[in-house]
């Protein structure tokens, strides 16, 4: 006899061309871009109210070399600017009206911790790009909670870039 279990369900729709998440307007997408001198980081706290599925991450630079970490249990310090570049995957009119729940905000440090996930990036001669999330192999599901995202200029020059972001959620 088969088990029931929704989550298989959840899976296998995300991996659909059109999943139900999008189809009801629950994926979204962000961006930061990035011009961190040298010795300095980006920090992004994520307030994550309901479960979700993160798609993808991916760190691209045009110039430096950095360190990109997400983190678990750790604190944020210092002031916080909600980050204004976050949208929903599918904007159009039939799309269905929900609310996005999670909050990224740009914090001026984290302390503590648990690293989930590291990358590193060096430009040479071209850009460079990495994907530290990019297909449903590399898929992640979060419960709620706080997170956070770390990119670290760990050159002597200016890391430069883009870094993104794309998740579904699944209240």
């Amino acid at each position: 006899m088969p088990i029931d279990d929704t989550r298989n369900d959840l899976l296998s729709d995300m991996l659909n061309s059109n999943p139900t998440s999008f189809l009801e307007g629950r994926d979204f997408r962000a961006f930061k871009e990035l011009d961190i001198s040298s010795g300095q980081s980006l920090f992004i706290e994520i307030a994550v109210p309901t479960d979700i599925y993160l798609d993808r991450i991916v760190l691209d630079i045009d110039a430096g070399h950095a360190r990109y970490s997400s983190l678990a249990g750790a604190t944020s310090t210092g002031a916080s600017v909600p980050l204004p570049t976050v949208f929903p995957t599918n904007q159009r009119s039939d799309a269905g009206a929900y609310t996005r729940g999670l909050m990224p905000s740009i914090v001026d440090g984290v302390t503590g911790g648990i690293e989930l996930d590291v990358a590193r990036v060096k430009t040479g001669q071209n850009n460079q790009r990495t994907s530290v999330l990019e297909d449903a192999v590399g898929k992640r599901g979060y419960p709620a909670g706080t997170y956070h995202l770390v990119v670290e200029n760990i050159g002597t020059g200016s890391v430069t870039g883009v870094l993104y972001a794309h998740w579904a959620e699944w209240p």
